[in-house]
């Protein structure tokens, strides 16, 4: 399993910061390992929202949010995908 953490400090309300982590479309601007970040269903992002990204050097990846608890926790669930 792969696993990250980190802590900020932050200046902006608490739901702005939550809404940009929680958005994997900005991943790349904190990781730059992390390309090609795909949101694939509805905006805003939620509970079942699915993204799709290139990490390097583990591959393509579909991430689905599998606990939303706006603004206190979110967390995702990720699988291996070949891309198409």
């Amino acid at each position: 399993m792969i696993g990250a953490n980190g802590h900020l400090v932050v200046t902006v309300p608490l739901e702005r910061a939550f809404d940009w982590v929680a958005d994997l479309r900005n991943e790349p601007l904190w990781n730059p390992s992390a390309t090609n970040v795909e949101l694939k269903t509805d905006d805003p992002p939620a509970l079942g929202t699915v993204f799709e990204e290139d990490v390097k050097p583990l591959g393509h990846y579909v991430v689905t949010i599998s606990e939303y608890d706006r603004p206190r926790d979110s967390s995702s669930t990720r699988k291996t995908r070949r891309r198409a």
